[in-house]
This record gives structure tokens, sequence and C-alpha cells, in this order.
């Protein structure tokens, strides 16, 4: 016949500590590595929504180099319009007209 070992109040509460224990770590880096997981997913949209962007403002001119351009050819049409119109007040004036 096998012979039966009781254990003691505490060597059975020590038995349960040390099976339940590895399963709780097991469980907290489960929830650790969930989390890593999580902020991973995070970053890499983080980053792929800054690439979006980065080749979306690449392929797009340069939009404040054109409006420059523009303020440029602006600011030089109204000139000439106003030297045209000093020449004709001018004209105008000393009776050339």
């Amino acid at each position: 016949m096998a012979e039966i070992h009781k254990l003691s109040a505490g060597e059975a509460l020590d038995k349960l500590r040390r099976t339940e224990a590895p399963r709780a770590k097991m469980t907290r880096l489960d929830e650790q590595i969930g989390a890593l997981d999580q902020e991973t997913q995070r970053l890499r949209m983080a980053r792929r929504g800054l690439e979006r962007g980065q080749r979306a403002a690449a392929a797009q001119p340069d939009v404040q180099k054109a409006d420059a351009r523009r303020a440029t050819k602006l600011i030089v049409a109204v000139a000439m319009i106003g030297i045209v119109v000093v020449t004709l007040v001018l004209a105008w004036s000393k009776g050339l007209f």
C-alpha cells in the first residue's frame, strides 16, 4: 500500500502559493505584453500618418513659393499701371492730349 503523506497547514499554503504565483506572474506579463503591443500599434499608426503627410507635402508644389510669385506679379502689375496712369495725368496736364 502506498504511503499517504499529510501536509501541514504551512506546507499546504506554501504549495498553493508556489502554484499560484507563476500563473499570476504570467498573467501580469501577458498584460504588459498586451499594453506594449497596443503602444507599438499606436506608434506605427502615428508613423504612417507622418509619412503620409510628408509624401503629400512632397507631391504638392510649394504653396508659399507660388503665393510669393503671385504677389510679386501683382505688385509689378500694379506698379506698371500706376506709372502709366501718372504718365497719362502728367501728359494731360501739360496739354499733350
